[in-house]
């Protein structure tokens, strides 16, 4: 019976993460546009502030302090999500049919049943659970700074480059 409603789960799901990223890529254009502004702004105001940055590297440094990076990693996540669930919920069956024939196919272990379930659940549990705390490891690797200290970072960077 649940069988004839995964594809529409995932087809709901698919156009969720879809959305995701089309407003994440709307956040990130609104995000560069503040950064050229900003940018104007702060080499009116002091250029000193600006350590010798052109607009791309303060761009860089903008978008690394205020850019929408929550909202990438979670697209990320989700995408990994849709992409991956088909195919280990077909890999635990594939498991659970091994074990089982190989057991002499009890009846109380037959897939579909309830002790089939339970692993089948517990088994897409598990595998969001790893992709989620993937997707929190690579976005709290890197935490983002100030402007201030990521225009400092970007200029240091640029400067080794250059050497």
């Amino acid at each position: 019976m649940i069988s004839y409603f995964l594809p529409a789960f995932f087809v709901l799901f698919a156009v969720f993460v879809i959305g995701l990223a089309v407003v994440t890529w709307f956040m990130r254009s609104g995000a560069r546009r503040d950064a050229d502004e900003v940018f104007d702004k702060r080499c009116e105001d002091s250029p000193a502030s600006l350590r010798g940055l052109d607009r791309e590297g303060f761009r860089a440094a903008f978008m690394r302090a205020h850019g929408p990076r929550g909202q990438i990693f979670m697209a990320s996540g989700l995408a990994g999500v849709l992409v991956l669930t088909p195919a280990v919920m077909a890999l635990l069956d594939a498991i659970w049919r091994f074990f089982w024939l190989r057991s002499g196919t009890p009846a109380f272990y037959a897939p579909g049943v309830l002790m089939w379930q339970f692993y089948m659940f517990f088994g897409m549990v598990g595998l969001w659970a790893v992709i989620a705390s993937l997707a929190a490891r690579f976005y709290h690797k890197n935490p983002r700074g100030s402007i201030d200290e990521e225009v400092i970072r970007e200029a240091a960077n640029r400067r080794s480059k250059d050497a």
